[in-house]
């Protein structure tokens, strides 16, 4: 119930901000929640992370979205450049919990 609720108002906020109604305008939100999640050191290999973390990863991932705007970069260049940086992640976070 709290999740269609949240979902709700969430639509409703990002219509409103670009005053139109699309059926593909949260196509990148998996991707920049599972980006900050794995920027902000939570492994997804164990789920050991911590709060401060992700809200770290939240404000990098921000700053990367917001200066490739700025710099007015092709959206499909931003995602993949998102998904760089995830794999980038992955790869720090596989060395950091290997076990000898």
């Amino acid at each position: 119930m709290y999740c269609r609720l949240l979902t709700g108002l969430a639509s409703i906020g990002i219509s409103s901000r670009v005053k139109s109604g699309q059926p593909n305008l949260g196509m990148g939100a998996p991707l920049e929640s599972i980006a900050a999640v794995v920027i902000g050191g939570v492994s997804l290999f164990g789920g050991e992370g911590k709060l401060w973390g992700v809200f770290l990863g939240v404000v990098v991932l921000s700053l990367i979205s917001n200066s490739l705007n700025i710099l007015n970069v092709n959206s499909y260049l931003q995602m993949m450049i998102m998904a760089m940086v995830i794999i980038l992640a992955v790869i720090v976070d596989r060395f950091r919990y290997a076990k000898d």
